[in-house]
């Protein structure tokens, strides 16, 4: 949701392509309404600076009273690593230990960033590359790349057809 702190909610609508960030915002917000018995704690990836402003939109979700499992995690500006002042293997090293200590399993992850490509290899050597911010940190998490969790990837995940792709990718 970071285009939307940089000032560039007013064009979204008359966009086609930012229209799909609205999507994924209210899906979102939607989301985040939701009764917490009915789903799993709800983690946001959000860069540094605009972790306060996301806060603020949360607190004043449009669709209804925010849940008390909702997490904010902190990452590099342009980055989707959580900062710990160690270099990028070792701090998502540092994140899956934190999220094993949990007791996470599974992730749904989503977002408003996946490149994906057949064309190209990515650190972990395994197909399809998968880059921006979604595919970076999925490439860190998801037992079929670099990490160790099973992961699903939402509806909420732009462009849609870079899902599409990844859903249906044969090696």
């Amino acid at each position: 949701m970071y285009e939307k702190w940089r000032g560039n909610e007013k064009y979204y609508l008359a966009d086609p392509h930012c229209r799909r960030l609205v999507e994924i915002e209210v899906g979102l917000g939607k989301l985040l309404s939701l009764p917490e018995e009915n789903t799993p704690p709800i983690l946001i990836m959000e860069e540094v600076m605009f972790v306060q402003s996301l806060q603020n939109w949360f607190e004043n979700n449009p669709h209804g009273t925010p849940r008390s499992d909702v997490y904010f995690v902190k990452t590099l500006q342009n980055d989707p690593t959580p900062p710990t002042g160690l270099n990028r293997p070792d701090a998502w090293r540092m994140f899956r230990e934190f999220l094993r200590g949990l007791g996470v399993q599974k992730i749904l992850i989503a977002g408003c960033r996946l490149e994906v490509s057949h064309c190209k290899q990515d650190w972990t050597l395994k197909g399809p590359w998968i880059s921006s911010c979604v595919g970076i940190a999925a490439s860190y998490l998801w037992n079929k790349k670099g990490g160790e969790f099973e992961m699903g990837f939402s509806a909420l995940i732009d462009p849609k057809g870079s899902r599409r792709y990844l859903l249906t990718y044969q090696p």
